[in-house]
């Protein structure tokens, strides 16, 4: 194992739900589930390494936010990790962060979506 405390499981007989419950942080390079993840109050780290050809996707949006960390190789993973070891807040700054695209990819779908979103993260927070 890479370290005792990162688990790696098999999710088939899981649903995103129960997942995200166990989750403190989601690695992703291109995936929707990330939009879920967020809404579910857990923080998203894109993976946008230069030698994977597959296109990023909407992570772009992520990475464009001012602030938001740019992890390009394993050593900056690896260091990112050890961060978040130290001093967990640091989550809260990248949730902080997932939050701004939820609020921007929301306002693409009416005031309406906005608020459904508003409510989940308040009765995750709650």
């Amino acid at each position: 194992p890479i370290y005792s405390h990162i688990k790696i499981i098999e999710s088939k007989d899981l649903s995103n739900k129960s997942l995200f419950e166990k989750t403190d942080l989601l690695l992703v390079h291109n995936s929707t589930i990330m939009i879920e993840a967020i809404a579910h109050g857990v923080p998203v780290l894109i993976i946008n390494h230069p030698e994977v050809t597959f296109p990023i996707g909407i992570g772009q949006h992520l990475l464009d936010i001012p602030g938001y960390p740019q992890i390009h190789t394993s050593r900056e993973l690896e260091q990112f990790i050890l961060s978040v070891q130290r001093d967990h807040h640091c989550l809260a700054g990248l949730f902080e962060k997932c939050l701004i695209f939820i609020h921007k990819y929301c306002k693409y779908f009416g005031d309406e979506s906005i608020r459904e979103q508003i409510k989940l993260f308040e009765n995750h927070l709650n």
